[in-house]
């Protein structure tokens, strides 16, 4: 019999109070209503769709809404690898998801202002309003598409109540609109995914958060790479996380006990929540990262996140 032990400790971003419950619905975009049969499909992700006032915003049901164009971001899933719409293997890209079976596609032309659908703006629903007054994280993870003709910052994040949905088309630049969260880093990786982490304050009316670019380009840092997408950019998103910033760390149970050549599956069950990073007890280099980690010991041994 072997036994594996996991030790929880409190290494967080935000300061540490109440265990972590995830505010954002279907975070990973793994919560489907069914396979994405081609691109602008990102409403087939339950709760999540795009800025557009053709639709019930409490609904976010497929078929709920008309689409403009092709202002809305992709769902990209397993389920439809190899064409648009699927992931590893896309038309444009060869990318995994961050974790899971899902991402979304974000496309932004910020150069280019010739169509209603130059922005994408991805809106998601957040499970419950938040508490006047008190501070929330907030946390996604991009990664440039390596046919983009530039890498930006400013991929930023606004919190409302849905009044932001009052425009006529999704795809227009919205510079009058004030972020809470903000990007500052020019997120030029293709390799990796980058970390965007902010706090804000709450009024207590949040019920959406949505996603894109609302400042004006003049305004964007950029790094010319290309010019391939005519003037395009495109990045993935995954794992987005609002949580409390009283929040602390929770890998689920702290005692697993199984037998020599078991699997175990250590840390919350869906793996959402806060960035988490794990570690061989007395190790400084992680092993893994994300709510869950899924271990297969030969010998009795620790783990912390």
């Amino acid at each position: 019999m072997k036994r594996c032990l996991l030790v929880v400790l409190l290494f967080v971003f935000c300061a540490s109070s109440h265990a972590q419950t995830n505010l954002i619905l279907n975070p990973s975009f793994e919560d489907t209503l069914g396979c994405p049969p081609a691109n602008d499909c990102v409403y087939d992700a339950k709760y999540w769709t795009s800025t557009d006032t053709s639709f019930n915003l409490d609904s976010f049901s497929s078929g709920a809404h008309s689409r403009y164009d092709n202002s809305y971001p992709d769902l990209e899933h397993f389920c439809a690898d190899g064409r648009l719409g699927g992931c590893p293997n896309n038309p444009v890209f060869f990318k995994y998801p961050r974790t899971g079976l899902a991402m979304v596609e974000f496309g932004t032309a910020p150069f280019n202002f010739s169509s209603y659908s130059s922005y994408n703006y991805l809106q998601g629903r957040i499970s419950s309003n938040l508490v006047p007054g008190n501070s929330y994280c907030f946390t996604y993870f991009l990664k440039l598409i390596s046919i983009s003709s530039f890498a930006i910052n400013h991929v930023d994040a606004y919190f409302d109540d849905g009044t932001i949905d009052t425009i006529s088309y999704s795809g227009v630049p919205m510079p009058w609109i004030h972020p809470q969260v903000i990007d500052t880093q020019v997120a030029n990786d293709t390799l990796n995914w980058i970390r965007v982490q902010g706090s804000f304050i709450a009024n207590g009316n949040e019920r959406f958060v949505t996603l894109g670019v609302f400042v004006d380009s003049s305004l964007l840092d950029t790094v010319n790479l290309k010019s391939v997408f005519g003037g395009g950019i495109g990045y993935l998103i995954d794992d987005i996380s609002l949580l409390p910033s009283s929040s602390v760390a929770y890998a689920g149970p702290d005692v697993h006990t199984m037998n020599a050549g078991d699997t175990a599956r250590l840390g919350v069950a869906n793996g959402e929540g806060m960035p988490c990073y794990w570690y061989l007890l007395g190790n400084s280099s992680p092993i893994d990262s994300g709510g869950t980690l899924v271990v297969h010991p030969d010998t009795t041994t620790t783990y912390v996140v």
